[in-house]
């Protein structure tokens, strides 16, 4: 375990839009330091999270629909490798490493010391949210939320959340942030309204729409955090087509009957994130990818543990037959047989070669980093 917390520095060039960022810097010290000058990264929304394992996994967030996903806007890397060496990589240096920064994963090749990134002028946003008083329209609601991630403009990043356990569904809501096409315009709810009527015209929901600027955004997606939580459990899922009637009926009714409380979070992709190929970078879930579904859970007692542990599986497990299998490396699941082929898809051959060619000892290993190719394992 190396520590990096100290690596923390912040050097923003405004005029030409990039920021080089130390492998130590939070997510919430650099949106802070962005916004001095009008400008952002997309990124999560979780304040503590660091920016090295973030832009390293992919990094999604409410911004990576217009801005793309955090290892898209990555212009160099500075790291050691397994051997000490110090490497700089980019599209014209050590061009392969470069590729496999952008979502291979932390910790596979070396230690990332340093970042450059592309950053993006942002002001005014529209805060919103959606919510149905039941879910007695939840199939409508869903088919036409998965239907909105590819028609939707750019400009709208939303999330659907769907929680229940324990005999019924808790909550029925969609969230996001609407930005206008220029960060010197105003974003309007009128075209905020227009582009959401789909969703807007189903059964009698709450909206709330609120003009704030992109920082106040953040703080306020952020939240404070729960300072009781103790343990969790999380897995994640890539849709690659719409869900039928049957998979969200299935989805619905495995979340109802859950014996705890769970919570899902749909996480709308489309707009900047799938116009990148998936081999483009080693980040592979592009192209047809509709969302990221994560699974969620909570609590403070180790005697709940393997309740809620079994309980997440257990909605897991109902989904196999409706999806292919996929999953997010940044939330990392110790569950998964074959978690390299699910988080990194067809790149994960060439992610193997690049191991092999800045790692051929395995020296940089742990329970679910990159293996070597197959003939070429050596271990120290």
């Amino acid at each position: 375990m190396v520590d990096v917390r100290k690596m923390n520095g912040i050097a923003i060039d405004a005029t030409n839009e990039t920021a080089r960022l130390g492998a130590g810097c939070l997510l919430g010290d650099i949106a802070v330091a962005l916004f001095k000058h009008r400008l952002a990264l997309p990124a999560g929304s979780c304040r503590p999270v660091g920016v090295a394992g973030l832009a390293l996994g992919g990094g999604h967030g409410l911004s990576s629909r217009k801005f793309g996903l955090t290892c898209d806007n990555l212009i160099s890397a500075h790291i050691v490798a397994a051997n000490g060496d110090e490497l700089d990589a980019s599209v014209n240096e050590n061009p392969d490493l470069f590729w496999a920064l952008r979502g291979g994963g932390g910790g596979n090749f070396g230690i990332v010391t340093e970042f450059m990134f592309k950053v993006h002028p942002v002001d005014r946003v529209i805060l919103f949210s959606i919510s149905w008083p039941d879910d007695a329209f939840r199939t409508a609601i869903i088919r036409t939320w998965q239907s909105l991630t590819q028609s939707a403009p750019d400009e709208l990043s939303f999330l659907l959340h769907v929680n229940g356990g324990l005999g019924r569904i808790s909550h029925l809501g969609c969230n996001g942030l609407y930005f206008p096409r220029n960060a010197s315009e105003t974003p309007s709810v009128d075209d905020l309204t227009t582009a959401l009527g789909s969703l807007l015209s189903i059964g009698n929901p709450s909206f709330r729409p609120k003009e704030v600027n992109y920082l106040d955004a953040v703080k306020l997606l952020a939240g404070d955090g729960d300072p009781n939580r103790v343990y969790f459990k999380a897995k994640s899922d890539y849709s690659v087509e719409a869900w039928s009637d049957e998979a969200i009926h299935t989805f619905t009714s495995a979340l109802r009957g859950a014996s705890s409380p769970i919570a899902t979070i749909f996480e709308a992709y489309g707009g900047s994130i799938n116009r990148i190929g998936e081999t483009e970078t080693a980040f592979p879930h592009r192209g047809s990818t509709l969302f990221c579904l994560q699974y969620y859970l909570q609590w403070s007692s180790s005697s709940l543990t393997n309740r809620n542990v079994a309980a997440v599986r257990a909605l897991y497990d109902a989904m196999r037959p409706y999806l292919p299998g996929y999953s997010y490396v940044n939330y990392i699941d110790a569950d998964l047989q074959d978690y390299a082929r699910s988080y990194y898809k067809g790149n994960l051959v060439r992610l193997q070669a690049v191991k092999q060619q800045y790692d051929p000892d395995n020296f940089l290993q742990f329970a679910q980093s990159i293996p070597l190719p197959t003939g070429a394992q050596r271990m120290v």
